[in-house]
């Protein structure tokens, strides 16, 4: 995955992030990737049907929709297909933690 992001707020300028996937892994028709370099909190990237979305693992072992604009791709994806992926995340919490500590 690459990301390119401004170097100054005019936006004249960029600089690429490379990101790579450091492993995934399949539950009930839901990919989830887990990237190198990524950023806290510890969180994977869940791939159901059309949708992308971004889940926060926490400390206390729940699981929640990131709080940040992203957290959903495209943002007006399907709302079943996002609780799809958070019951299937909270269900395989150890084999994601799992996943980052590779």
């Amino acid at each position: 995955m690459a990301t390119f992001y401004p170097l100054n707020p005019t936006g004249l300028g960029y600089y690429l992030s490379i990101y790579l996937c450091m492993g995934s892994i399949n539950f009930e028709g839901v990919r989830f990737e887990a990237y190198s370099n990524d950023h806290d909190p510890m969180h994977v990237h869940g791939f159901y049907a059309e949708v992308e979305v971004i889940v926060e693992l926490r400390r206390d072992r729940t699981v929640l929709l990131a709080s940040r604009k992203d957290a959903v791709r495209p943002r007006n994806g399907s709302r079943s297909d996002v609780r799809h992926v958070l019951a299937v995340a909270n269900k395989h919490f150890d084999e994601l933690v799992g996943l980052l500590e590779k």
